[in-house]
């Protein structure tokens, strides 16, 4: 495939990125699911132009190092600030059964998109089978979506299979979201096999997302597989979903099984 006159292309999707110094498109969105195949300056300057507006980053199964992923994450970061992406409205970034990720690496990645995306309308994050964030990263993750992301009306994250997070991460990470009560519409939360997540977990989300997100149109939690979870939990939650969230115009709740 010629690239370099594919004038018109606006989303491309690759299992591994060729080495292209330049790509003079219109193309808007672009993905990749190996990014450790190539140099990450060739990833990033596909963009070419400040016309980006959709930005998907898979990463994949990794044994490296703290130091080799947080190195990896600096040079994302890097590459936004030097080339000021301001078109961007929304991100995807993917890091499932990325073991070596930590606390550290997250909060660096959520600060640096923060930062320079500060105009973002969605985020995806993937964490799923992350397994050193623990609490304390989901405290970070939560403090820098809410300081930074002021136009922001859909967030995902997947916490699924991060199994050292606790009631204490949900309740944080809810608190920091509930701090968009204006411009929310959209959540999507998924903590499946977070085995340490109890009812208290649920109540949290109970009292802060369902009460002061009022103007949310879609919720979607998933809790498969947390057996300290039971039926009082997702009855709390239930009640004040119905009671608050009158604009809810779709609900997915995957309770534990």
């Amino acid at each position: 495939m010629d690239l370099a006159i594919s004038r018109r292309l606006k989303q491309l999707s690759l299992a591994e990125l060729p080495v292209v110094e330049s790509l003079k498109t219109s193309m808007r969105s672009l993905q990749t699911q190996e990014p450790h195949s190539v140099p990450f300056e060739y990833f990033m300057s596909m963009f070419g132009e400040e016309k980006a507006y959709q930005l998907t980053y898979y990463g994949h199964y990794s044994k490296d190092s703290d130091d080799d992923t947080n190195g990896l994450l600096k040079k994302v970061i890097q590459y936004i600030q030097l080339h000021q992406w301001k078109a961007v409205k929304h991100i995807s970034i993917d890091f499932r059964n990325h073991y070596a990720l930590t606390n550290k690496a997250a909060e660096l990645l959520t600060f640096g998109i923060g930062k320079n995306f500060n105009r973002l309308n969605s985020l995806t994050l993937n964490f799923t089978s992350c397994r050193r964030i623990s609490n304390k990263g989901v405290e970070k993750l939560g403090i820098h979506i809410s300081q930074h992301f002021q136009q922001l009306k859909e967030i995902s994250i997947s916490l699924s299979d991060c199994c050292l997070i606790t009631d204490k991460g949900l309740k944080l990470l809810s608190a920091s979201l509930s701090k968009y009560s204006d411009q929310l519409r959209s959540i999507s939360l998924d903590f499946t096999n977070c085995w340490r997540v109890t009812d208290e977990g649920l109540h949290g989300i109970a009292n802060t997302i369902t009460k002061k997100l009022y103007k949310l149109k879609q919720l979607t939690i998933i809790c498969s597989f947390c057996s300290e979870i039971t039926d009082n939990g997702f009855m709390q939650l239930t009640k004040n979903i119905c009671r608050y969230l009158i604009h809810l115009k779709k609900l997915v709740l995957i309770p534990s099984l």
